[in-house]
């Protein structure tokens, strides 16, 4: 949270730089519903046998909302965003030396994200964008044949790139749609310590929002 906090304090740093600069800043908030494809690439291993892995769980389809508040300065725009994404689920008969399990996958992060607006002379305007911050990653694993669960969580660096299109429906509100693909890092879980399985979380993401610039 350290981390996030500096964040917060280098986007008040820019916005008021360029106040005094002259550069006109707007403030805005904005709001998007996505669809993400997250992909939980689990896969465990006997901890003396690394190289014989076994798939525990592939991609998921969910629901993600991300909230952010930020400031626009030309061209360019700065936000704080935080993104929540819905449980990833997978199960796995038992056709290999696993069992069967159930696995899930929580996420949600903090970023800092930069944008592009690109200019033209309409009402459209296309965008790109990147960010960094931190995620707070919870993986889980249900190992039926055992009767055994295992959950653990972890905050780890994420970062994310984008591209969209935005498109003035006031002077004041923007209609945005874009692409998103996000890394959030990894979280390993032990079991019974010998057995180790990794969830790599990655999404790709599909969004529609509201921009409300003041």
């Amino acid at each position: 949270m350290k981390k996030v906090l500096l964040a917060t304090l280098a986007v008040a740093a820019v916005v008021a730089t360029s106040a005094e600069a002259g550069v006109k800043v707007r403030p805005y908030v904005s709001a998007k519903l996505g669809h993400a494809w997250a992909n939980q690439r689990a896969y465990t291993w006997v901890a003396d046998d690394p190289a014989d892995k076994q798939k525990l769980a592939g991609t998921d389809n969910v629901w993600m909302g991300a909230y952010a508040i930020g400031a626009k300065m030309c061209a360019f725009r700065v936000e704080f965003e935080y993104n929540h994404w819905g449980k990833a689920h997978s199960e796995k008969n038992p056709n290999s030396w696993t069992g069967s399990t159930r696995t899930g996958l929580r996420q949600q992060s903090w970023m800092l994200n930069g944008y592009f607006d690109i200019p033209t002379k309409t009402a459209i305007r296309p965008y790109v964008g990147a960010g960094v911050g931190l995620a707070r990653i919870r993986g889980r694993v249900d190992w039926v044949d055992d009767d055994w669960l295992d959950v653990q969580g972890k905050t780890t660096r994420a970062w994310q790139v984008s591209a969209g299109i935005g498109y003035n429906l006031t002077k004041n509100v923007t209609l945005d749609v874009g692409y998103r693909y996000v890394n959030n890092g990894n979280v390993t879980i032990k079991h019974d310590p010998t057995i180790p399985v990794k969830f790599h979380a990655r999404d790709q993401e599909v969004l529609v929002g509201l921009r409300y610039t003041f």
